[in-house]
This record gives C-alpha cells, sequence and structure tokens, in this order.
C-alpha cells in the first residue's frame, strides 16, 4: 500500500531509525508521474505481500510548499529512500518496474550494511 503524504507526516515517517521508506514526489499535471504511479503501487504491493520492512508513500509537491526545496527537487518524478532522517539514495524520472525494484532492493543492502 502507499500511503498519501502531506509535509507535516512525510517528516514524521522519515525519521523512523530502522525502517526504510521510499516516497514518489509527484505533480497531477505530469504525464510520467501518471505513469510512474502504476509501477510505484505495484511494487508497494509486492514488497507488502512479502512482508518487506518498507514504507511507500507518495507526495503531491502542488499541495506541499516547501518539500521540493527542502529536498532538491528539480524534476518529476523523483523517488527518494529515506530512513533515520537521512536521504540515502534518489531517482528521478520514469523507472520501469524491474530497475526500480533492483534499486530498492540495493537500497535496503546499504541500510542492513550501517
Amino acid at each position: 500500500m502507499v500511503e498519501q503524504l502531506n509535509a507535516e507526516r512525510l517528516r514524521q515517517l522519515q525519521n523512523m531509525p530502522d525502517r526504510m521508506m521510499a516516497v514518489e514526489l509527484y505533480t497531477d499535471w505530469c504525464p510520467s508521474c501518471k505513469s510512474f504511479e502504476r509501477i510505484f503501487e505495484a511494487v508497494a504491493a509486492e514488497w507488502s505481500e512479502q512482508g518487506r520492512n518498507v514504507t511507500f508513500g507518495k507526495l503531491n509537491l502542488d499541495e506541499a510548499d516547501g518539500v521540493a526545496k527542502e529536498y532538491g527537487v528539480r524534476s518529476v518524478p523523483t523517488v527518494l529512500v529515506l530512513c533515520g532522517g537521512e536521504v540515502l539514495d534518489r531517482r528521478t524520472g520514469l523507472l520501469g518496474k524491474a530497475p526500480l525494484t533492483e534499486w530498492l532492493c540495493a537500497c535496503m543492502e546499504k541500510i542492513d550494511r550501517k
């Protein structure tokens, strides 16, 4: 499941010390964002079914003043991977399901090594 976030909720969740969070930053007017949304939700559903310790969220930048600037987002869609208050990695642009999954797995490995 992908949780619809606002700026306040994003800040609360990003500080979870032992849990990775993947956040899709998007806008309603972005065609690539609309295409990516289905992919992101499919990966989130698969990972949830597998019991992976990851929270998936999405945030509409048009409804969250200051978030784009705070995270240095210049284009959408952008996915941030957060853990313990840090941005561990980011990807911008339309990713396919396999590249998104591979990237998220690599992020999890980085966290596990810490």
